[in-house]
């Protein structure tokens, strides 16, 4: 009797064991490329812009064009309150129940039912002037950075 237990507590190890592996071989196969940063770095040289910060931490954004301005007060921004952007991004992708849980599912169900992402891909380009485009990328830019 003892030796059934003892093969059958074995075979319980191993199946948790042979499921841990199975877990973390698909987490590393699905896990995103690690992000380059030369790029990022390369896209703000493109942008000619100043941030001061006065003695209450309030950054001032100085650029020459507006999507010189729009890339800092991307960058201050995400210095200041990135937790904020990231859960905005992932509402907007319609994922945000994937954190906040079953309440948010109604905002998710929302963005999808609205289409919200294939009418931003199917009339971006068409829609919107390049130098709105040129602003909303920089800010994108400024963030990223």
């Amino acid at each position: 009797m003892l030796r059934i237990v003892k093969t059958g507590g074995l075979g319980l190890i191993g199946c948790a064991l042979a499921v841990l592996a199975i877990i973390l071989v698909r987490g590393a196969i699905e896990a995103p490329a690690p992000l380059d940063p030369a790029a990022l770095i390369e896209r703000a040289t493109d942008y000619d812009v100043v941030i001061r910060r006065d003695e209450w931490g309030v950054p001032h954004v100085l650029g020459k064009t507006d999507a010189d301005a729009a890339f800092g007060v991307g960058f201050a921004h995400a210095e200041d309150d990135y937790a904020t952007i990231e859960e905005v991004a992932i509402a907007t992708r319609g994922q945000l129940a994937s954190i906040k849980g079953q309440q948010a599912a109604v905002s998710d169900y929302l963005v999808h039912l609205m289409r919200v992402w294939e009418t931003v891909e199917a009339r971006y380009d068409s829609d919107l002037s390049p130098e709105v485009r040129r602003v909303i990328e920089a800010y994108a830019d400024g963030v990223n950075y």
